[in-house]
């Protein structure tokens, strides 16, 4: 906006659609990394992704990761650090005092709920006798 301000697209043709469309035309893994989008609807969007990559890995197309950013709520983030305004941007899967928050744990429990079936299907590398 003109005033600096930002405001997220929303879905133009969603991750699932746009990832194919690549995956197609250049053939390289996929790593889904640093989404993210503000409380409180950050545990749905996770939960979207998440989905989208899962479909997307059901589909044939290897995926290599898929990353939350970031860790801690941003501050002053809105403005691309321009400003020294202090604004806490709620995204971060724990606040600045290094709670957990709601999206915090939806990630925890897509990693419990998915460790032993990713370890099987994982296409990272695998170091021996390290």
């Amino acid at each position: 906006h003109a005033d600096g301000s930002t405001q997220a697209a929303g879905e133009i043709f969603g991750y699932y659609v746009i990832t194919q469309q690549y995956y197609r035309r250049y053939k390289l893994p996929i790593m889904h990394t640093e989404t993210n989008i503000r409380m409180p609807a950050c545990k749905e969007w996770l939960l979207k992704q998440w989905a989208n990559v899962h479909r997307l890995k059901h589909d044939g197309i290897p995926i290599v990761g898929f990353t939350w950013y970031s860790l801690l709520h941003q501050v002053d983030w809105d403005s691309a650090l321009r400003n020294d305004a202090g604004n806490i941007n709620e995204l971060g899967l724990y606040d600045l005092n290094r709670n957990i928050m709601p999206v915090g744990e939806a990630y925890k429990n897509l990693i419990s709920n998915w460790k032993d079936i990713l370890a099987e299907e994982s296409y990272g590398l695998i170091f021996q006798n390290w």
